[in-house]
């Protein structure tokens, strides 16, 4: 059996994470693991600001972790990307992607002409004689995306898959998700992603801007006691 490996990047506005997995015959082995500060101004929100300052950070990070390699898989922050769950009747994926493009638009999800978007089929289903497909549509900016490119070739990588983050960490579960429903939820700094999965299919995907800092700054704001405590700010 051929030997491989990959590289997996997650570039989060406060943090900079990378994993490296060697694909052997005796099956996947994890050889690097770790994370450095996010540059201060290189992301904001998900969005890449300045493409030179994160190509830096992941130069940084790659050497940090002596991590060598032609390509990465980024997973993307959820205040990047919007999804959105479409019932459709069934039809080829040719004529999906068109009617797709036009929902998309319809629900400005992203401003027309300046996105790029992807879909997965869910389930199919007959209902009243008709069969229908519910697809789940991922779209993001195209210029984010074209800045995540962009900084990745920069730190000499190219960028093989992108896609959102709660749906890549929940695709390293398989195949231990199993049968029933399981609720995988990915806590970033400042934000939250939620996927929910019903015999190893997505059925439910979301994002809410509270994250890690938000507990923390809860935590830090009451003592012991549960009450809050005075703060005072000088300047």
């Amino acid at each position: 059996m051929a030997i491989s490996s990959g590289i997996g990047l997650y570039l989060g506005e406060d943090q900079l994470r990378v994993v490296k997995l060697r694909r052997t015959s005796r099956g996947v082995t994890l050889q690097r693991l770790g994370n450095v500060p996010t540059p201060t101004g290189a992301i904001s929100g998900g969005v890449p600001l300045d493409v030179r300052l994160l190509a830096e950070g992941i130069r940084r990070l790659l050497k940090a972790y002596d991590v060598t390699g032609n390509s990465a898989a980024v997973g993307l922050p959820g205040r990047a990307a919007t999804s959105r769950v479409l019932d459709l009747p069934s039809m080829s994926r040719e004529e999906q992607r068109a009617v797709v493009a036009g929902e998309m638009e319809h629900y400005r999800m992203i401003p027309p002409g300046q996105g790029t978007f992807d879909f997965i089929s869910l389930d199919e289903a007959t209902e009243g004689g008709q069969s229908r497909s519910r697809l789940l549509l991922m779209a993001a900016d195209k210029r984010i995306v074209d800045n995540y490119r962009e900084a990745l070739r920069l730190a000499g990588l190219q960028m093989s898959v992108l896609e959102p983050f709660s749906i890549s960490a929940a695709r390293a579960t398989f195949p231990s998700l199993g049968e029933g429903s399981v609720a995988v939820l990915t806590m970033g700094a400042r934000s939250t992603e939620l996927a929910i999965f019903e015999n190893s299919v997505l059925r439910y995907s979301r994002q809410i801007d509270l994250g890690a800092l938000n507990l923390t700054d809860e935590l830090v704001a009451e003592d012991p006691s549960g009450e809050p405590v005075a703060t005072t700010k000088e300047g």
